[in-house]
């Protein structure tokens, strides 16, 4: 099978199969399979992280299994997949509060440890075992987040005879939609839950991460805890009214 990397090389094997034979592009999110003869001819995809050219046989079989493993839940919840709404927004910044506090001062930043790939274990929706297999390698983390946005992404398959679409088919994902939903949603809604319960001691949150004074920490650890959600601690120290430090000297803007 050939394999493109530009709309314009994906265009010009159009072409040259159009003249030929009919055939069907096969659509999923970003990726495009040209099928012909029931043979896969060409592939292209918009965007290939480093981390599937390096690992594809390793990306392919667990963007498998995590598609299996939604299916199956899905199966077992016909019709009563519970919905998880999102309670705060997606992220926080406490200005004020940043520059209040004097360069050098310590605060800390507590970060959800594999989030989404935890998240969907807690919920169901893979395995024990699949989490478990995957859940400590840090060098598959993209790939462990793509297998679990694709979820989302559209698959359709369109018809052509003599280079013109005659028919399309889209599938319903409206499942699996609410499945990745659910998980990013239960990511966020614990940084929420944190800047609610220390609302004078958060300085910000992303889906994954709180950043919070000494006096915040023993509370997000708890709610983090009663969450299920496993997590590192850093120390940071701030720098200026951009920038932070982190305790493997690493710096960082802060918003």
């Amino acid at each position: 099978m050939l394999e493109v990397r530009s709309k314009e090389s994906f265009n010009i094997v159009f072409r040259n199969v159009a003249e030929k034979m009919p055939f069907v592009i096969h659509t999923r999110g970003q990726r495009k399979i040209v099928i012909a003869n029931d043979k896969p001819v060409a592939i292209y995809q918009k965007t290939i992280t480093e981390d599937i050219l390096s690992n594809r046989k390793e990306a392919k079989q667990i963007m498998s299994i995590v598609r299996k493993s939604a299916t199956k839940y899905i199966k077992n919840h016909l019709g009563d997949i519970p919905t998880i709404p999102r309670l705060c927004p997606v992220t926080f910044n406490n200005i004020d509060l940043w520059e209040e506090m004097g360069a050098g001062e310590e605060f800390y930043l507590i970060d959800a440890s594999h989030c989404y790939w935890r998240v969907a274990y807690i919920l169901g929706y893979i395995s024990k075992n699949v989490y478990e297999k995957y859940a400590e390698n840090k060098e598959l983390k993209t790939l462990k987040n793509i297998s679990l946005s694709i979820l989302s992404s559209t698959i359709k398959r369109e018809y052509y005879q003599n280079g013109e679409k005659y028919l399309e088919i889209e599938s319903d994902i409206t499942d699996y939609k609410k499945i990745y939903n659910n998980i990013r949603h239960y990511a966020n809604n614990n940084s929420g839950e944190v800047k609610d319960a220390i609302p004078d001691f958060c300085i910000a949150y992303r889906v994954d991460g709180v950043y919070l004074l000494r006096e915040g920490l023993k509370r997000a650890k708890a709610i983090f805890d009663k969450n299920n959600l496993l997590y590192k601690v850093t120390k940071c120290v701030k720098i200026d009214e951009k920038n932070y430090s982190n305790e493997d000297g690493e710096v960082k803007k802060i918003f």
